[in-house]
Order: C-alpha cells, then sequence, then structure tokens
C-alpha cells in the first residue's frame, strides 16, 4: 500500500461498471462512491464530502457497500476520479490504514507549513468576480486571470476589504496543478505579492497577489487545520 495516498475517504458504492467521467468509457471495475467523510484530499478539490466519485477499483464491490478507500489521482475536472490502491470494510481504518493518513497528513502539514511561512497574506474570502487578466507570461504564453476576493478574516499580514489575486489559466505545464478560481468560490488563501515570483514579470502590480502552488488554496472545511499551522508558523 502506498503510504503517501493523496485520497483517503469513507464512501458507498451507488453502481458499478459505470462512470461519471466526460469522455472516458465506463470500466468493469469502475465504481460511482458517494463520499460519506474524507480523512485526506488535495485541498485544490475542495470539500468532497456528498460528491460522487469515480473510483477504478482494485477488485469488486457490491451497491451498497460502505468502505475506507485509500487512492491514487487519476481525473480532475468536472468530475473527479481516482484509482484504488486499497479498501477497508465499513467506516473504520485498519492497522494499516491509520498509518498511512497518519503518514500523508504529516507530510500535509510540512508542505503546508512551508508555503504559510513563505505567504506575505493569508486571509479567508469569497471571489466576487473573475475577470481575464489579459496578461501573457513572457517566453512561456500563459494566460492568466483576476479574482476579485472579498476579505473575511486577514490571518497573516495585512490586506484590504478585498484582495486581487493572479492565477493562470492556460499555458505552461509548470502550472498544471495551480488552482483555478471561479465566482462565488470560498476559503482560505495563501499568498504572495506578484512581485515577489520571479516567474511572473509582466505581473509586477503592487495591489495583486499570486496563488500559483496547489497548497495556495484551502477549502473552508480545511481552515481550522490550516490556522493552526499558522499559528505555529508565528509562534503565536
Amino acid at each position: 500500500m502506498r503510504e503517501n495516498s493523496p485520497f483517503i475517504f469513507v464512501g458507498t458504492v451507488e453502481a458499478v461498471a459505470s462512470n461519471n467521467l466526460p469522455g472516458i468509457p465506463a470500466d468493469p471495475n469502475d465504481a460511482l462512491v458517494r463520499v460519506q467523510h474524507v480523512s485526506v484530499a488535495p485541498s485544490i478539490l475542495g470539500d468532497l464530502t456528498g460528491r460522487v466519485l469515480t473510483v477504478r477499483l482494485t477488485r469488486p464491490a457490491k451497491v451498497g457497500e460502505s468502505a475506507t478507500f485509500l487512492a491514487n489521482s487519476w481525473v480532475y475536472g468536472a468530475e473527479i476520479g481516482v484509482f484504488e490502491t486499497r479498501r477497508t470494510a465499513g467506516e473504520q481504518l485498519s492497522d494499516v490504514g491509520r498509518p498511512a493518513i497518519n503518514a500523508r497528513l504529516a507530510k500535509w502539514d510540512t508542505a503546508v507549513r512551508a508555503r504559510l511561512e513563505a505567504a506575505n497574506v493569508v486571509v479567508t474570502g469569497q471571489v466576487s468576480e473573475v475577470k481575464d487578466a489579459g496578461v501573457v507570461e513572457r517566453g512561456e504564453g500563459t494566460h492568466w486571470s483576476r479574482a476579485t476576493t472579498e476579505v473575511w478574516r486577514v490571518l497573516r499580514g495585512r490586506a484590504d476589504a478585498t484582495v486581487e489575486i493572479l492565477f493562470p489559466t492556460i499555458g505552461s505545464p509548470r502550472y498544471r496543478t495551480a488552482p483555478r478560481f471561479v465566482q462565488g468560490q470560498s476559503g482560505l488563501w495563501v499568498l504572495q505579492t506578484a512581485a515577489r515570483d520571479p516567474w511572473a514579470a509582466e505581473l509586477h502590480r503592487t495591489d495583486a497577489y499570486t496563488a500559483i502552488d496547489e497548497l495556495d488554496f484551502h477549502a473552508v472545511s480545511a481552515v481550522l487545520r490550516v490556522e493552526a499551522l499558522l499559528a505555529l508558523s508565528t509562534g503565536r
């Protein structure tokens, strides 16, 4: 079993030999699984509770079966697909599953603390508007958008009632895992001033920030854990 499984969640099988991934034919090993509880998942995907994921199974499952799934990433899009690596019956993790969660969370905590320590501003809020920034990154042709975000709380640094967050949309594979934002999206942002991003030579706006790492955005469900890590990083 992979100790760094990016997905660990409790779910119930709703259909077998079926998937909800556009353009990907259903496989006999596919199952539609409704998420009941998330222990570990990429923050970029937001809160997955209640979502139906496509799981490519390693062994047969029955409709109505409830289990804890450990899985690797597969498809991130309008719908989400994962590759199962291990499954334990019911909602209780086995002695094998618990170390996997602990190892993954420890790795996640270390990575998040590094982003927090490098940040200029950390805020919670909600995106009120997204516009094409009309910016092409020099030498790479990366297009950027600007998310105007209403600030609810400032957890680090100083910020106005709204902040402008620049993020890449189309372009370099280097930004494959960068978060993309939409109007109405809420959560926690870990931000750096655009001028500090060595790759963003065209984005030197004193009132703008960048969010280019997958750990620069966290769903509302992860805010308390990120706040605890921020307190450790700042010694509060």
